[in-house]
């Protein structure tokens, strides 16, 4: 545990030794942690899917899995999404840069049952050289600096934020800032 060091559990996702993510696991104030990976073979590149686990702090138990509609490389949030509602986790699916169409959604569930509860389809990415808004720009500039980590190459999407009010803020390699809010 967290005062000597010791593995409590481990919880690997089916072929998750084969797979790549840049997402990782985010701890709900529910007892449950919740992970955003991507199954299998998947490496996070575009016709991928993800997947979304919540699992029991307390011994690693699987409490429930869904396939994500793109792959998952960044973290959930939990919060509640409206006033009195149960806890929901938000992900945010997207592939990787470097591919000329990109799909990308942020999907929300209920924290404790993993139903679905809304899910936004943002607008096809096609960026400038199949990379992320910053990258193109500028780098001829960066090149005369230094030839070593001259573009950024993020992930689709940053993790989701969800304020106070309920709106999900999520930052995207388009450059924009999204607001979204489930029906």
């Amino acid at each position: 545990g967290l005062h000597n060091g010791t593995r409590l559990w481990h919880s690997p996702a089916k072929g998750a030794s084969y797979s790549f993510s840049d997402g990782g696991a985010t701890l709900g104030p529910n007892g449950a942690v919740y992970s955003c990976s991507n199954p299998g073979a998947d490496s996070g590149s575009e016709g991928s899917h993800g997947l979304v686990r919540a699992l029991r702090v307390a011994d690693g138990a699987t409490m429930w899995e869904r396939a994500l509609p793109q792959a998952c490389n960044s973290y959930p949030a939990v919060g509640t999404l409206q006033s009195g509602q149960r806890l929901s986790v938000v992900v945010t699916p997207g592939s990787f840069m470097g591919q000329p169409k990109l799909h990308g959604s942020v999907v929300a569930f209920d924290a404790a049952t993993g139903e679905t509860q809304w899910r936004y389809n943002a607008p096809l990415f096609t960026g400038k050289m199949n990379l992320a808004k910053g990258d193109p720009e500028g780098l001829n500039e960066r090149r005369k600096v230094s030839l070593e980590h001259i573009m950024c190459m993020p992930a689709h999407w940053s993790s989701a934020n969800i304020a106070g009010d309920g709106a999900v803020f999520v930052g995207r390699s388009d450059g924009l800032i999204y607001s979204v809010r489930g029906g």
